[in-house]
């Protein structure tokens, strides 16, 4: 019997701790998010998630799963271009 999704997410959370130093709040919101998304499989799949259900998700389960999410929670800030900064702070060009 693999092993379960919780089990999955302390072994990866805590890899991270170690190999990565990633810092608490870091480790929080990865653990935060992979909950939300094991939440959302269970019903996307139909019920328990397995260590095998999780190694044959296609990227369409994924996709599911992002399309659910509050759009405000994915979008990426970009940085404003150069020209348009006030100060040119970070700019090479000046």
């Amino acid at each position: 019997m693999g092993r379960s999704p919780d089990e999955l997410l302390k072994l990866w959370l805590s890899s991270l701790r170690h190999e990565k130093r990633a810092s608490p709040n870091t480790l929080r919101a990865y653990g935060d998010d992979v909950g939300r998304f094991l939440a959302f499989q269970r019903g996307h799949l139909g019920g328990e998630v397995s260590e095998k259900a999780l190694a044959g998700l296609r990227p369409a389960d994924i996709r599911a799963f992002i399309a659910t999410r509050p759009r405000a929670s994915w979008k990426m800030r970009r940085p404003v271009p150069c020209a348009r900064r006030a100060s040119g702070a970070g700019c090479r060009d000046r």
